[in-house]
């Protein structure tokens, strides 16, 4: 039986401040915002096009790592079907952890080795939606998560939305 994957996204973000100058005499608010009122991106493998995505949420101990190995078959989408990406086109992590806990995320998918720590109720997103996105290199782009907490576990949340150019199907 033939099945059909139909992936549809929408990316929001927004960052807004409000600055106020105040004297005896008056007050000056500047508000600043940075928004990004959407980014859609259409079911395919082209420019603002994505066909898979991944989502993880667990705890992870003190002191302990997870990889998420992006080319080999070892990620699940949510209806159980491995997933091999071919390009990424977004990832978005957030540490959940209410305690003071950070973790770190480390990889090569970034184009070269990076470490980025994400603090409790921090989060990281990366968003690519050109017709490349990045492009996952077999056997060498993972996403690492670390926690540096030798004391208490961490709560994260992982989401890698990209590009099978085949169906690894399960």
């Amino acid at each position: 039986m033939t099945q059909t994957i139909t992936v549809k996204t929408r990316i929001t973000a927004k960052i807004a401040a409000a600055t106020t100058v105040a004297d005896a005499v008056r007050s000056v608010t500047a508000n600043d915002t940075f928004a990004v009122d959407a980014i859609v991106l259409a079911d395919g493998d082209g420019a603002d096009e994505a066909n898979r995505c991944y989502v993880d949420a667990r705890d992870l101990a003190a002191s302990g790592s997870v990889d998420y190995d992006l080319d080999a078959g070892t990620l699940e989408d949510s209806t159980g079907r491995a997933l091999v990406f071919d390009a990424v086109k977004a990832v978005g992590i957030r540490n959940a952890t209410e305690a003071d806990a950070d973790f770190v995320v480390s990889g090569n998918l970034f184009g070269s080795m990076v470490t980025i720590p994400i603090s409790p109720g921090g989060l990281f997103l990366l968003v690519l939606p050109a017709a490349a996105g990045r492009t996952v290199s077999p056997g060498q782009d993972t996403i690492t998560v670390t926690n540096q907490s030798a004391e208490v576990a961490v709560s994260i949340e992982v989401f890698v939305l990209g590009v099978a150019l085949s169906d690894s199907g399960s």
